[in-house]
């Protein structure tokens, strides 16, 4: 069993330094910028027409997308 926990904790430590790695991505706003990627946060999707590719937020704004990554977050 010693190997089975020391290959998981390995992994798992892998996968949060992935994890870190993302996150100082996400929070370099200028690497945004430099590809074109716009960010919205604290904003409610409550439609998204992916044949048309866009996005309609709460506010009833609607947002022309090239591709889309929609976060979940949490509360």
């Amino acid at each position: 069993m010693k190997n089975f926990y020391s290959l998981h904790l390995t992994y798992l430590c892998n996968k949060i330094l992935e994890f870190r790695n993302i996150l100082k991505f996400i929070s370099n706003s200028s690497c945004f910028q430099e590809h074109g990627i716009e960010v919205l946060t604290g904003t409610e999707v409550i439609g998204l027409n992916a044949e048309a590719k866009v996005v309609k937020l709460s506010s009833g704004k609607e947002v022309k997308y090239d591709s889309v990554f929609l976060g979940t977050g949490s509360e």
